[in-house]
């Protein structure tokens, strides 16, 4: 009677495991998702050179799962191709970077809404159209960003097939590697003797010894008004600025005057040294501001690397 209960047991606890649909991760996308028939291709990362499509047997509007794209053979600023295929239900095809912008889109110009492939019915696509289902679209490919293939389609009563292909540039040329610590000192200086405030231009920074995740270091010199020194991104964002700290709105030097800094102030020689991390996906440049009444501005920086 024992064996007889634990090998029943045993065989409920088997079915149990092996029981189709009995995922306790899967989560439930689309309400049409539970009807998909969808290629065990479609989970997979693929490199350059791969083949993958995908299959909908719902009904309805339906998303694909996102899938990734695995340029890890491809040259940067090379030209990535990607073949689309719309086989039996329209579709759209989109391939987006980690941001969600959208890098190629597939049926541009077509006025079909980006869907590509033919439909007697109307959907997201507009109205009934004959096109043709197939198309390949080239992008620069950028390493410092990841990619997703993204596709959808609408059925009724047919089930959709899409396939897809992806070829990219991979006899890279060969580059002689940045020599890390190689010297990237500059001095820059400036002098302003008019009245009021005012902003010198903008003076691009450059780094041609510097490795990625280096330290770089400006030293800032206010020699006569105060000045404000900061350090930008092609973005506008400050990764370094004077002052901080001090209470006088990232200005130093010395001064009797009111001014953006707000009342007279003293902070010593007026010097001080910037430091931030170089990021090579940028590019960066020097902001000096300043505020006058009758004395000229005088001020300096020297730039080394790590």
């Amino acid at each position: 009677m024992k064996r007889n209960l634990t090998s029943s047991l045993f065989a409920l606890l088997l079915i149990m495991i092996l029981q189709p649909g009995c995922n306790v991760n899967s989560v439930d996308r689309n309400p049409n998702e539970k009807n998909a028939q969808k290629s065990d291709k479609n989970a997979r990362t693929l490199s350059c050179g791969g083949y993958f499509d995908g299959s909908y047997s719902g009904n309805g509007y339906y998303i694909y799962p996102s899938i990734a794209l695995d340029f890890s053979g491809a040259c940067n600023g090379g030209t990535v191709s990607v073949s689309f295929s719309a086989e039996d239900v329209p579709n759209r095809f989109t391939i987006r970077d980690q941001n969600s912008n959208v890098v190629v889109q597939s049926g541009l110009n077509q006025g079909h809404n980006g869907y590509i492939g033919s439909a007697s019915n109307s959907g997201p696509w507009g109205g009934p159209f004959s096109g043709g289902g197939s198309e390949t679209v080239t992008f620069i490919y950028d390493s410092s960003k990841s990619y997703t293939l993204n596709v959808e389609t609408s059925t009724s009563g047919v089930t959709d097939h899409w396939t897809s292909t992806v070829g990219c540039t991979t006899n890279c040329p060969i580059v002689d590697p940045v020599v890390c610590g190689v010297p990237c000192g500059q001095y820059f200086d400036g002098n302003y003797g008019g009245s009021g405030f005012y902003i010198y231009p903008a003076i691009a920074l450059s780094f041609p010894g510097v490795c990625n995740g280096k330290i770089v270091f400006i030293a800032v010199f206010a020699e006569d008004v105060p000045n404000r020194f900061t350090v930008r991104d092609q973005f506008g964002t400050a990764v370094a600025q004077s002052g901080q700290g001090q209470g006088h709105n990232g200005f130093i030097g010395t001064t009797s005057d009111y001014g953006p800094w707000g009342s007279p102030f003293s902070t010593g020689a007026g010097q001080e040294t910037l430091s931030f991390v170089y990021d090579s996906s940028k590019t960066y440049t020097l902001n000096v501001e300043t505020s006058t009444s009758s004395v000229t501005d005088h001020w300096s920086a020297n730039k080394s690397c790590n």
